[in-house]
């Protein structure tokens, strides 16, 4: 068991040190019930900030999302399958 889970666009788990290691690190939380086109526009908008940073290079910068499990399980048990299609939709976005 792990409090942390990373899946890459191909939905295959990832370690974190493998991932994280001497990178800049722009995360988006929230539940994503559904992904709309604000959440995107909001991801879009931040990443376009965080690349003016000094001494951010861009082709250093992991973006991913992060959705909390305690927000899927605050309506009572976890559904696996809807949390597993919702990481599906985010690996798809761009």
């Amino acid at each position: 068991m792990t409090y942390t889970m990373i899946f890459g666009p191909d939905g295959k788990n990832i370690l974190p040190a493998d991932l994280f290691f001497k990178k800049y690190i722009f995360v988006m939380r929230g539940s994503f019930r559904p992904v709309t086109k604000l959440n995107m526009d909001m991801l879009h908008c931040g990443y376009s900030l965080f690349i003016k940073e000094p001494n951010i290079k861009k082709d250093n910068i992991i973006v991913f999302c992060e959705i909390t499990l305690s927000n899927l399980i605050s309506l009572g048990e976890l559904d696996e399958q809807y949390f597993l299609d919702r990481i599906d939709i985010l690996g798809k976005l761009d």
